[in-house]
């Protein structure tokens, strides 16, 4: 699955928990941007 996301976190988000779980994946978006 290749998306083209205008921020890289978008994309481990995708990659992560996938277009499905965009909310799930919100939260994790978070943390990982945190870091």
């Amino acid at each position: 699955m290749v998306w083209l996301a205008p921020a890289p976190a978008l994309r481990l988000r995708l990659y992560i928990c996938g277009p499905q779980q965009y909310r799930s994946c919100g939260l994790a978006e978070l943390s990982i941007n945190g870091e």
